[in-house]
Formats: structure tokens, sequence, C-alpha cells
């Protein structure tokens, strides 16, 4: 979770003295272990430093070659650094027991711009080549590490977070339409490369970052050309491999000196990660201290999985607490979320988040791991359009009707086969009636129609348009979707920023480039064989290691009822904020009248309500988060007057 930043002027004047000071300022939160910055001629580039191996603590950020032709600050966590190691050879530079961005240095010497293909791990980087006079920046392929960017001509500036570059925008910061009505009309944010401010850009997962002088640009690297070979094994050699890659994963993410924690829910993806590390502390050398299992429990509440996550707790035997999320008003603290949510993106449910950082902290905790990108790596994919493309037309209609992975309910299974009729229309007009689909879709009321239609290319544009990568089968295709979708990488870029504010760093074991190329090896038809109504893989893959109870729940918690709750009690304290006002600094986003109608509402104590509660609740955050603006601008200015720090341009 440390933090990095850069200033590139692009004429020979140097940097002012104080600003890569003012951008550390913005980010200390991600670097409690201290905060370095070096100028050279025209570069400045600094580090917030978040220490995980004693052995660094005499190294600082930013490195350079001995003979300053380039120069390197990092945010990363490479887990093959006995490969990096090897393969690089005797490095006259390199000390022993390098220090992450060290090896980063020494694979850019090496290998230039192609040293991505090379990395295994979690990281965002910028090299400064001072003979191409070019700034290389590389994101990891799912986007755990952040990076930002905002250029105007005469420099190019980057940070972990956005705040970082406000200094830079001042009075000209701006909301940006397009993202903002995208945001509006999906429901989520989704994390290409504009942000929810104007100038300020996102490098985007699994991309790299190009600029000089006269031209900068966005380049994808993962995945690399071509799909992994197909795996040849039975499904239980396959189960296996999964196995052994996983907890291989969960291993590298573990290795810290510090005490580390595993983060519980109570469903397979959670627990796998668990079940995981306890074989590890069984069967091999430990990778670190023993951890602490955390869950926050519901008491009181449907979502409530605490008696699934105790049998977890019970079979792996790792010390454990439960912290309860209090479903208090949320409104008193709304307005530091938005702060450290860089967008009108807040989380109702802060207030548990905040009860679970309090316990990590007083326990010395500095990594989490998580189940986050269990669901998209591992879900079953609809498996019926391959059958009926391969030829095996009843099988497909069968697995519609019969296959307990589909009948979860009759619209299901009519989804599905829906789903499979269409395949008898001829592709040009598929593609057709897509387009026409998302021309009519429904727009919400509340919406400004107008914004809409202005902004109609960032709400229909696709992750990788035409250069989407080919698979053998579209299940593969359908994994590797959901792996690159711009909405879940928006979901890992607010949960590990909100994770800085909490001081520690999220690692995701499901998120493994070497276990996510091994899952999109496996054919479909080996998937299909795996037995199981719910993750088949997974569940194949940890055999009797699963507890019972929890194999047999079958199905993923429902946190309606606690954000109803939630929404309950901070339904006068939204309203609050924004009823002072004599006229809605939102009324470009949406149709006043209308908002203020839906505003109105009583609350529905029916589960049933909520989900049709976004009438509620997003419009009264975008119009909460542009009131403050202004002021969150002014706020990030006082940057600005740390001694040295230049003036925005």
């Amino acid at each position: 979770m440390g933090g990095v930043a850069g200033i590139i002027h692009w004429g020979l004047e140097p940097p002012c003295p104080g600003g890569i000071e003012g951008m550390l300022e913005a980010i200390r939160h991600r670097g409690p272990d201290g905060l370095w910055a070096a100028t050279r001629r025209n570069v400045a580039l600094g580090h917030a430093r978040f220490l995980l191996r004693e052995g660094e603590r005499n190294r600082t950020q930013p490195v350079w070659l001995p003979d300053g032709s380039a120069g390197l600050v990092a945010d990363a966590r490479l887990y093959n650094r006995a490969e990096l190691l090897r393969i690089l050879g005797a490095v006259s530079w390199l000390r022993d027991l390098p220090s992450d961005a060290e090896l980063l240095l020494a694979a850019f010497e090496r290998w230039g711009e192609r040293c991505v293909a090379r990395l295994r791990g979690d990281f965002a980087f910028a090299a400064w080549d001072e003979a191409k006079g070019r700034l290389f920046a590389a994101r990891d392929p799912f986007g755990v590490k952040p990076f930002f960017y905002h250029e105007d001509g005469t420099a190019i500036r980057f940070g972990s977070e956005p705040k970082a570059l406000l200094p830079f925008l001042g009075a000209a910061a701006k909301p940006h339409d397009g993202v903002i009505a995208d945001y509006l009309v999906r429901g989520v944010p989704r994390a290409f490369e504009e942000t929810f401010l104007q100038g300020i850009h996102r490098l985007r997962a699994g991309h790299v970052l190009v600029a000089t002088n006269q031209f900068s640009r966005q380049n994808r690297y993962w995945p690399e050309e071509g799909s992994p070979p197909d795996f040849h094994g039975s499904p239980a050699e396959c189960a296996e491999q999964f196995y052994s890659l996983f907890r291989e994963s969960v291993r590298r993410r573990l290795e810290s000196d510090f005490p580390a924690a595993l983060h519980l829910s109570g469903g397979y993806d959670s627990s796998s990660v668990v079940l995981a590390a306890a074989d590890l502390y069984k069967t091999q050398a430990p990778p670190a201290p023993l951890p602490l299992t955390v869950c926050n429990t519901y008491p009181g509440f449907a979502c409530d999985e605490s008696a699934y996550s105790a049998a977890v707790v019970a079979q792996a035997g790792f010390p454990h607490l439960n912290v309860p999320s209090p479903c208090e008003d949320f409104t008193p603290g709304l307005l530091y979320e938005f702060w450290k949510a860089d967008g009108p993106t807040a989380e109702i449910a802060w207030r548990g988040r905040e009860a679970l950082a309090s316990t990590l902290r007083n326990r010395g905790v500095k990594t989490l791991l998580t189940g986050l990108g269990g669901d998209e790596l591992i879900w079953d994919p609809d498996y019926e359009l391959d059958l009926w493309h391969s030829g095996r037309y009843l099988d497909a209609l069968l697995y519609c009707l019969n296959d307990p992975r589909v009948v979860c309910s009759e619209h299901s299974s009519k989804t599905h086969l829906k789903r499979l009729l269409r395949q008898g229309v001829p592709p040009e007009i598929r593609s057709f009636l897509r387009r026409w689909r998302k021309r009519r879709e429904e727009i919400p009321g509340w919406i400004n129609a107008r914004l809409v239609e202005e902004n109609r290319f960032y709400i229909d544009r696709e992750p990788f348009g035409e250069t989407k990568p080919a698979f053998p089968d579209l299940a593969r295709s359908e994994i590797f979707r959901w792996l690159s979708n711009p909405a879940f990488h928006c979901v890992l870029e607010q949960g590990e920023r909100l994770s800085a504010y909490m001081g520690v760093e999220l690692h995701h074991p499901f998120l493994d480039q070497d276990l996510v190329a091994f899952v999109l090896s496996i054919p479909f038809e080996t998937r299909l064989r795996l037995p199981g109504p719910f993750k088949t893989l997974l569940t194949a893959a940890l055999g009797n290691r699963l507890p019972e109870k929890v194999r047999q729940r079958g199905s993923k918690a429902s946190f309606n009822d606690y954000c109803l709750a939630l929404l309950v009690t901070g339904r006068r304290g939204l309203l609050n904020q924004v009823s002072s006002q004599a006229s809605l600094a939102s009324e470009r986003y949406v149709v006043p009248e209308i908002a203020l109608q839906e505003w109105s509402r009583p609350i529905s104590s029916d589960l049933s309500w909520y989900g049709g509660a976004r009438p509620l609740w997003q419009p009264l955050f975008l119009e909460i988060w542009l009131q403050d603006l202004p002021n969150l601008v002014s706020s990030f200015a006082r940057f600005s007057s740390v001694p040295g720090v230049c003036e925005p341009n």
C-alpha cells in the first residue's frame, strides 16, 4: 500500500523544490514508515514507504542507476523475486537481498519496456529514462496497485491517488461529465482512463504508459497475444493443479515480517484462503508469524455469516476475532469518506470497516488477505453456448434444463434457454440487436437524458473494443471478461484506497497471474465434468478441506437487509446535507424535480424496496460530493503552502 509521486518537466527547468513534498503530503497515509523524495535536473520522484520486510528498513526510494541514467519509484510486491534474480544474473550495482524497487530497476535496465512480461506480483511503478527523455510506467494485470497522472503540455505528474494531483488543477478542477453519466446510468463506477475529475487520468490495469514531451499513450500488455496452451489432464488433475497454484499464491502473499490477517466471511472464496493458509502452516515451514482470522459480523441480520465462518475457524485453528458491524447513522463522517474515495462513491457501511481497522491496528497487522477475485476467476461460466457451438445441441438443452449449476430458479433456466436460442440468429443481426438494445435501454427518469446522449461514447464503450483477446472457447472468454471488467477493477481500486487509510495492505490470492493463466488454459469440457452445483473448480480443489456446512450453502449472502437498515438510520442525515441549498449542484446531471421526489419517498421496510433504492442514494451522494468539491480542492491546495511548493499552473 505504499505510494509513488513524480513530476517530469519537459523543459530544462527543475521542478519547484517543494512540489514533490506537497504531493507526498497528500498521500502521507500511504507511507507510515516514512516519506522520501529526490530531484535531479528536470525530474522529481517521491515515495511513501510501507514496510513488510525489516531488511528493507535502510533501503529508500527513489532508486537510481549508478550513472544516473535511469531512476524509479514503485509501490510493488514482487512474488517471483528468486526467479528474477536468477535470470538477471550478476548485476554489479545490485546488492544482496535487493528491494523490490531495485529489482524492478535492474529489470528495466536489462529488458527496457519489455520487463513487464517478466514480472509476477502487484505493482505500480514509474521509471525515468534520462537518455530517451521518456517516462515509462506500468500497472499490474488486475489493477491491485493504483496509478494516476496529469499532464498539461509543460509537464507530466503522477501519483498513487488523484488527490496528490489536485493542487496542480487548482481552480480548474471540474467534474468529468462522461464519467458521471456512465456512473449514473450503470449504477457502478468503471475504471477506464478517465476519472471523476477532468485532467486526472488513470493508468488502466494491465497497461503501460509511455510519455515524452511530444506524446503520451497507454498500451495493453496483459494478456499477451494468444491464449495459454490447453491443459490436457483429467478433471481430478485439473483440481489438484489449481489447488497447488492457489496454495502457493496464498504463501507468497503471507510472506512478511509483520502480523498478517485473513478476512473471513464464511463464503467459498475467503474460506478457501483461510483453509489453504492452514494447510501451509501444517505441512510446510511457516511463511510468516501465525495469522489472525477476522470476520465482520452482522448480529440480527440475515446476512450474518458467522455460523459458516465458525465452521472454517474450527477447522483451520487460527486465532480468530469477530468484529460486529454497527448499524448507526453513517452520515456524520460521510464527507471524509468522499475525501478518501476521490469521488461520489462513499460506502454507507464505513463504520464496519472502521471497526475492523481498529481491531487490526491494535494487533499490529499490516497485511490482510481477502477472497476478492474469487467470483471472477472460479464462478462457473455458462457452458451451454460452447456445447451448442461444438454441435452438441441436445447436451446444450439438457444443460439449461437439468444441470444443478443452472437450475437455481425458473427465471434462471429461461434466461439460459433464451441465450441459447439466440445462437440461431446470424452474427451480424445479433450485433445489430445488441447495439439497438443499448440505444433503447431505459434511462431512469431522474437522470438528465440530454447528458446521457451527449456522453453516449463513455456509456457504450467496451473495455477492449476490437482488440479483445480470443480464447478457444466462450467459457474462457467469459472468465477473461469478468477479470478485465473495468467495474471490477474499480472495486479493487476503491478497496485498496480505503485500506490505505486503515493502515493495511490488501493481498488477493485469487488475482495471481500464474493461477489466472492456468484457469484460462482449462478447456470448458474439463470444467464441465467437475462435480458439484456451485464454484465447482474451487470446491473440487479443496475437497474435504472445505467444511460440509460451507459446502452445502450453495449461494452468496445478500447484504440488502443491513444496507436497508443503514439507509433508514441515515436518511435524515443525508437529506440534511442537501436541504439548505437554494439550488442543486447536480442539476446538470439529474432532473431536479424528479430527484427531489425520490428523496422525499418514505423508506419501506420491505427488502424488495432496497433493490430500487438507487434513485435515493446515488444522486444524493453525487449532490453532496459536488457541493463539497470546492472545499475538497481548497483543502488540498494547502499542500501548495508547504515551503517551496509551486502554485498550480
